[in-house]
């Protein structure tokens, strides 16, 4: 009974792990779509200060 309660554990543990994996992985694609939105909403800045000194 012991070495069931050990793989469920185990078992546990290895579905924790890819939960967290998946979660990091989804904050470094959501951390890089903000600083892709940031460089966009600069570059339209930039572009709004020049039509306005035209």
């Amino acid at each position: 009974m012991k070495s069931y309660g050990k793989a469920e554990t185990e078992s546990k543990i290895v579905v924790k792990k890819d939960v967290i994996q998946s979660n990091d992985e989804s904050i470094q694609l959501y951390e890089g779509d903000q600083k892709s939105l940031q460089e966009k909403i600069q570059k339209l800045s930039e572009k709004q200060q020049d039509l306005t000194r035209r």
